[in-house]
């Protein structure tokens, strides 16, 4: 797949929590320029145009919505490329193993408190099938198997494992440079404040490895999230053949 004409594509990225997007949004917000041609839609893009006194996504100019190419965030749902009218959507987002992404989130929680809770005592706190809900939500749909038909018609479905492989093919394909920086990795990574600066985030510290316990452990109660990821995983493989992505 070659480089797209700027104009004829909305790149649209649904960014699910704990999946190492933060590193995409950075790099197309550094190098499209924020509200310019990417536009983040949650906590960080809310924060950064308040803190700028600029207004909503959904308040902008048609003229403005019209230079996007990218919007990205949390907040992302399935109709939101209709701000932007003449342009062929192409969403994508990434999937991580539900025990991996777990430790991460707690990791991320557990920085963040003085005192932070063991994992297991903080983990059955948690919602179930955290990767499953999201989508399902940003999509209106109920099921796993229509899920699963919604992500077969986006443009690209990444898992988090070979991240660093897709990367450089999604943003060749998008015309932007591929020199990306790891941002707010656990343990290390560039922080955010050059990208976002009214962001002030504390580092991500090291509190709970991944042991095969918490994965079995994880596997065992989020039968969704897991059915999810063997599916991203097959359609990542088929997408890949399908683009020439050797």
């Amino acid at each position: 797949m070659t480089a797209s004409n700027d104009q004829q594509y909305l790149y649209v990225f649904l960014h699910q929590e704990k999946t190492g997007g933060t590193t995409l949004n950075a790099h197309l917000a550094e190098h499209l320029g924020f509200d310019e041609g990417f536009a983040h839609v949650g906590p960080w893009g809310n924060q950064t145009r308040a803190a700028a006194g600029r207004p909503r996504l959904h308040d902008w100019p048609e003229e403005q919505l019209a230079r996007l190419r990218v919007i990205a965030g949390h907040d992302v749902h399935g109709t939101i490329h209709r701000l932007v009218p003449g342009k062929e959507p192409r969403y994508f987002t990434f999937v991580r193993h539900p025990a991996e992404r777990a430790v991460s989130q707690y990791n991320h929680d557990a920085s963040r408190t003085a005192l932070p809770p063991g994992f297991s005592e903080w983990y059955d706190r948690q919602m179930p099938d955290p990767q499953f809900e999201g989508l399902r939500r940003a999509l209106g749909v109920v099921g796993l198997w229509e899920v699963r038909r919604r992500l077969d018609d986006f443009w690209f479905v990444g898992v988090t494992e070979t991240m660093d492989r897709d990367l450089p093919d999604i943003l060749r394909t998008m015309g932007v440079p591929t020199d990306y920086r790891r941002r707010r990795v656990t343990g290390g990574g560039a922080d955010i404040a050059d990208v976002w600066p009214p962001i002030q985030d504390e580092p991500i510290v090291r509190h709970q490895d991944l042991t095969e316990e918490i994965r079995e452990q994880v596997t065992a109660r989020d039968t969704e999230d897991i059915g999810l990821y063997r599916y991203a995983r097959e359609r990542n493989a088929e997408l890949r053949d399908e683009y020439g992505w050797d």
